[in-house]
């Protein structure tokens, strides 16, 4: 517990350092209480991987990044499947509309009712290696660690802290109710299969999203809501099967979203104790 609650003193450090802040800081990072969207006037512009420093923090700044783009490659033991950071959150999250990770070392520490407890940015990072990617959580006082907390907190650069960005979260919200699979079938094969797979099972074009290199079902993205928002706002990527990009329907992303959670993918055993406290009303 006592090296955990020293490496957020130094993400907190860290991000305070890069958003050119002079404030002291001692002890554990404060609870941070996000603004609502939109209160507090930022920009999405996310500083360049090209304009890190040429010292030691720019080396644990580029070791983040890669490994948010080669998470495979980079922590064999710790992920269980074929996917990589930048498999959801897309050029290493530096993309405004798919998951982007600008802003979030300034959101957290952070409630989240999943887990109804206070969650770290070193929790989040671990929480996405067990779940989207079937793994296993990495030490907190790694040094893998530190590099994502540093990659985050230098993407963030110029977000004040405890501001909730406008572009965090898909800002999407879908009927789900009733999904067609057949008709989400007919879209998948149509629009989706030619990079995710015929099987779901992925290509070099796009990662697997069923079978056993995909997700596993503690993910965000096994949330039908959630993937909904997700493939209405980003998918398909190019002009594919009569579909050009962002213009699916809400019943469109709902049915083939529907389509492929109805496949099997591995179970993430902590799934039964998510929510105890019950979802939260939307």
């Amino acid at each position: 517990m006592g090296s955990r609650i020293a490496l957020f003193s130094v993400a907190a450090a860290a991000a305070v350092l890069l958003s050119a802040c002079t404030a002291p800081t001692t002890g554990p990072a404060p609870l941070k209480s996000p603004s609502p969207e939109g209160s507090t006037a930022v920009t999405f512009n996310p500083p360049s991987i090209d304009s890190v420093p040429n010292d030691e923090n720019g080396k644990a700044i580029k070791l983040g990044y890669d490994l948010m783009n080669d998470t495979k490659k980079l922590l064999p033991n710790n992920v269980g499947n074929q996917l990589s950071c930048s498999s959801c959150h897309a050029q290493a999250g530096t993309v405004e509309k798919e998951l982007s990770l600008v802003g979030v070392a300034s959101v957290y520490p952070q409630y989240r009712d999943r887990e109804a407890a206070i969650s770290t940015l070193e929790d989040r990072v671990n929480q996405c290696l067990q779940r989207s990617m079937n793994g296993k959580p990495i030490p907190y006082d790694s040094t893998e660690m530190r590099a994502f907390s540093m990659y985050m907190s230098y993407i963030s650069k110029g977000i004040p802290e405890g501001t909730n960005p406008p572009w965090r979260g898909q800002n999407v919200k879908i009927d789900v109710s009733n999904p067609n699979l057949q008709e989400g079938q007919k879209l998948y094969q149509q629009s989706c299969a030619a990079c995710h797979g015929a099987n779901g099972e992925g290509t070099p074009a796009g990662p697997a999203v069923w079978g056993p290199n995909s997700f596993n079902d503690g993910a965000g993205m096994a949330n039908l809501s959630k993937m909904a928002a997700f493939v209405k706002v980003n998918m398909p990527k190019a002009p594919m099967g009569g579909e050009n990009p962002g213009a699916l329907t809400d019943a469109q992303a709902r049915d083939v979203s529907a389509w492929i959670l109805s496949h099997d993918r591995p179970h993430f055993p902590g799934k039964s104790k998510d929510f105890p406290k019950g979802r939260p009303q939307n």
